[in-house]
């Protein structure tokens, strides 16, 4: 897929912290497609290949409350690790199974850009990551 994106400043939204008992998974009426982020978190990633882990939580564009990335827990898969996912790579979204299927396969991932928690998402990261998984980069 490919896509026009500017370089944002993201931050985690951290799910832990809102009441998960508040996330409602049914679809606001207005859009039967929109669910809450909080709904999803837990939800297993599923490679083309095999189980990678679940959503633990999602860095958003602060400016536009774009999902940016989804972060992802591996460790049944690779443990230690964390990894990001482009949302771009999303293929499909099974609500009732709580899977969420994206379009690489195990070892894509396994070989994406490292993630680190502690260090700033900035535009060379961005890059790097956007172009590794073919999504088209434009510069702010």
């Amino acid at each position: 897929m490919e896509s026009g994106m500017a370089i944002p400043s993201v931050a985690p939204l951290d799910v832990k912290t809102r009441h998960r008992g508040r996330a409602d998974p049914r679809p606001n009426k207005g859009d039967p497609h929109l669910r809450s982020i909080a709904a999803i978190t837990g939800y297993q990633i599923h490679a083309s290949d095999g189980v990678i882990g679940h959503v633990e939580d999602f860095l958003v564009d602060d400016g536009g409350w774009n999902i940016r990335y989804i972060k992802v827990d591996t460790r049944n898969w690779w443990p230690g690790e964390r990894v990001l996912i482009s949302p771009y790579s999303v293929r499909e979204i099974d609500w009732a199974g709580r899977l969420v299927h994206i379009s690489v396969n195990r070892q894509r991932v396994k070989d994406s850009p490292p993630y680190d928690p502690c260090i700033t998402i900035d535009g060379a990261y961005e890059e790097k990551f956007l172009t590794y998984y073919g999504i088209r980069w434009v510069a702010a």
